[in-house]
């Protein structure tokens, strides 16, 4: 049953058109750029788009072992880049974003950064507008086999109901200042130190990660 699944998933991927997800190509990730592959995605029926982003994460694992012996290795990670799809397209059955794949950690304050302020951690979604707050994900340990989060996912997720528009700079500039003025920003402890534990992280920092991308 296993088999039949796929194939009839490379069946029908085959049979249509797929989309330009650009976020998993380039290196932009612009609000728009997400907004695009997000909605590209949602047309198509749940099994599908996870066949096909699953596809997009074995040829980028083909395409790394590649590149460590013949050549530099891309600016981006891939798989972190489909986390985020994940997150953006599919929903569990409480209506909440599936989890992040675990290949590692961003730079940000993630302890004040709750998932119910915060659920599609690390990006933003405000005003229709999806913003990266970090990106690049440092690991002790090993990654999660992106087979393996997908064979998670084919159980429990279902496409979300949102759907996204492309912004302009100006729709993008007005909701990051709305995004600014948050509770959920304002809540941000961007710095702490206990006996035990102690992080640093600067604020300035991530608001510029966030507007290069505009």
């Amino acid at each position: 049953m296993r088999l039949l699944s796929v194939f009839g998933c490379a069946f029908a991927l085959a049979s249509c058109s797929s989309p330009d997800l650009v976020t998993l190509h380039s290196v932009e990730a612009s609000p728009a750029a997400l907004a695009r592959d997000a909605e590209a995605l949602l047309e198509f029926e749940c099994h599908e788009a996870l066949a096909l982003l699953e596809e997009h994460a074995r040829r980028a694992e083909s395409a790394a072992r590649a590149a460590a012996v013949d050549s530099p290795a891309p600016s981006f990670d891939v798989a972190e880049r489909i986390g985020w799809l994940c997150r953006l397209v599919f929903v569990d059955a409480e209506g909440r974003p599936v989890r992040a794949p675990m290949r590692g950690g961003v730079s940000l304050p993630y302890l004040s950064m709750p998932a119910e302020s915060w659920p599609h951690f690390p990006l933003a979604v405000e005003g229709g507008c999806i913003f990266v707050l970090a990106e690049g994900l440092t690991l002790a340990g090993f990654p999660e086999p992106m087979s393996d989060y997908f064979t998670e996912l084919r159980k429990v997720a279902r496409k979300t109901a949102v759907r996204y528009a492309q912004p302009s700079r100006q729709e993008c500039e007005r909701a990051f200042e709305q995004l600014l003025a948050s509770a959920r920003w304002r809540s941000i402890r961007w710095s702490h130190e206990s006996p035990n534990f102690a992080y640093a992280y600067h604020e300035e920092s991530v608001r510029q990660e966030v507007l290069r991308r505009f």
